[in-house]
């Protein structure tokens, strides 16, 4: 399993509820979420994301987009 997966799935099992995680933790969510792709794309991992994972995140980040103003960290470029 990829490690962006396993980092994804830890705060997707803490806060099904996207609504519900918390701001101040969002920075070094978004940071791990950007070392573990990074990480991944070093160890040549295939891109394995669970469709549910991704979903959730993608659903995160466009909830603290437009609540909180909070851009996710960059994604790593290959």
């Amino acid at each position: 399993m990829c490690t962006y997966s396993m980092v994804v799935g830890h705060f997707h099992d803490r806060f099904p509820q996207f609504q519900q995680f918390p701001p101040a933790l969002y920075p070094d969510f978004s940071e791990l979420v950007r070392k573990a792709r990074l990480y991944d794309e070093m160890m040549k991992q295939r891109d394995c994301p669970d469709p549910v994972k991704e979903e959730w995140q993608k659903k995160l980040e466009q909830f603290m987009r437009e609540k909180y103003g909070m851009e996710p960290s960059p994604k790593p470029s290959a």
